[in-house]
């Protein structure tokens, strides 16, 4: 990951020391200050409160719906969360479902708060051929990259790809992508020829090469802070078709009133429904024409994620902020 920084970008040293953070502030000079996870929303907020000339920027992903379900996570969340937001200059949130936290600040309509998409790069990446798993190179595939833990669906995608070779003469392949504890379990509870688990990742952005080998992008995400996944937009700057669960702002990713780049399925008792996820699967490795038609739309929404609307997007934010100090 530190590989991936541009060294156009002054990486400082931090050792859980808000001092030093404040000495940086005095030898830079800050003008803006821009946070994107609870945690380092709380170290902003402690760090600059009493520091007017530094602005400071929250950018939600989540994790805000996750702890207030689960305010163990953070025991200083629920005496904190209200002066953090409302001392804000600005909020910034990716999802509908961010604004959750927003309604209970009494913050929803507040003029500091606006919703932007997240910005994509479609970078170099080394490639990756179907062949270094075995498969030949007209099986159908398909993959999930994830953090690896079990929220994201990973044993409802290896449920609903045996119910799928049950179905289907020619076979599909599943390919999953993650290193952890969990994984190794499912790679003992799931033998299968069929089914392929990566774990190991020497090159950065490894992982978009083995998504250029797929057909179609899973997520079947039931994770608590889910936002607007950065998998899916990575699936459709590769032209490639999703099915995901209808969670977070996934559905307004894939789906429009003129078009659609994949196809979501519901939760069930809180999970994914394999059945829905065996159909979709089958549906769009079936269905030539309509699996071409959503590989055409994904450039579509591709759009909506081009990187340049983003910086746009926070540099005006930045200029209005210091605007309004003028």
């Amino acid at each position: 990951m530190k590989d991936m920084i541009s060294d156009d970008v002054n990486v400082l040293e931090y050792k859980n020391d808000i001092e030093l953070l404040r000495l940086y502030n005095t030898m830079l000079n800050f003008k803006s200050v821009l946070s994107f996870i609870w945690w380092s929303d709380k170290l902003s907020y402690y760090t600059f409160k009493d520091i007017p000339n530094v602005k400071r920027i929250i950018s939600m992903h989540g994790c805000y719906e996750n702890i207030l379900e689960h305010p163990d996570i953070d025991p200083y969340f629920g005496a904190n969360v209200q002066n953090m937001l409302d001392s804000a200059n600005y909020i910034v949130y990716t999802a509908e479902k961010n604004k959750r936290i927003l309604k209970e600040c009494n913050l929803e309509s507040n003029p500091k708060v606006s919703k932007i998409d997240n910005g994509f790069i479609l970078d170099k990446y080394p490639k990756k051929d179907k062949s270094l798993l075995g498969i030949n190179k007209d099986e159908f595939v398909f993959g999930l990259v994830a953090r690896a833990i079990p929220e994201k669906g990973y044993e409802q995608a290896i449920e609903a790809i045996n119910l799928v070779n049950k179905k289907v003469d020619k076979k599909a392949h599943l390919v999953l992508l993650g290193a952890s504890d969990y994984i190794n379990e499912l790679k003992v509870k799931y033998p299968s020829e069929y089914i392929h688990f990566v774990d190991t990742f020497t090159e950065p952005l490894e992982w978009m090469g083995w998504e250029e080998i797929f057909d179609v992008g899973l997520l079947p995400t039931y994770f608590k802070s889910e936002s607007l996944p950065t998998v899916i937009v990575e699936y459709l700057f590769l032209g490639k078709p999703v099915i995901a669960t209808d969670i977070a702002e996934i559905k307004s990713m894939l789906i429009n009133d003129e078009a659609s780049a994949g196809i979501t399925i519901s939760l069930k008792d809180g999970k994914p429904n394999v059945e829905e996820l065996k159909d979709a699967m089958l549906e769009i490795m079936t269905n030539n024409k309509m699996y071409n038609e959503l590989k055409k739309n994904t450039k579509v929404f591709a759009d909506r994620f081009d990187m340049d609307k983003c910086i746009n997007e926070y540099r005006k934010l930045i200029d209005d902020i210091k605007d309004g100090d003028e």
